[in-house]
């Protein structure tokens, strides 16, 4: 199974439980626990009247694939790396603007550093970030709500 690693801060710790991490990090082993994670993520959010951004994806699930698993495709919106200037500034502005229930991206696109950033100014967003990240021996669940 796999696990999502939530980043936090003294500042996004907050004494409310009901507060919720709207970032995370998951730790694949491979592409084969990065597809799944990836289709679990976006059966979550195909629910919501939003759009889900997935940014520079090593890999999409086929369409038919997306439609037999009852995925809305047409709410799914790719940015390929070679179009990405500043990521931080389209995670940030699409995590806030509203339209976006998630923003998923993947291995080598963001440091620690700005995952660091993302992640104390969290409260802010009104969607969900993922972030794909190659690990070594790190498995789990993703917790999702």
């Amino acid at each position: 199974m796999l696990q999502a690693q939530h980043l936090s801060t003294p500042h996004t710790q907050q004494s409310d439980e009901r507060a919720t991490n709207k970032l995370s990090v998951i730790n694949v082993q491979d592409d084969i626990q990065e597809t799944m994670a990836l289709i679990e993520i976006l059966q979550k959010h195909t629910c919501e009247n939003k759009w889900t951004l997935l940014l520079a994806p090593d890999a999409v699930p086929s369409k038919s694939l997306l439609e037999s698993l009852s995925i809305d495709h047409s709410k799914l919106l790719i940015i390929r790396k070679r179009h990405l200037i500043n990521i931080e500034y389209v995670v940030t502005s699409a995590l806030k603007n509203g339209n976006f229930g998630a923003v998923i991206s993947w291995t080598n696109m963001l440091d620690e550093v700005t995952l660091s950033g993302l992640a104390a100014n969290q409260n802010q967003f009104n969607g969900y970030f993922y972030h794909f990240s190659a690990s070594k021996g790190i498995t789990a669940n993703i917790n999702i709500c």
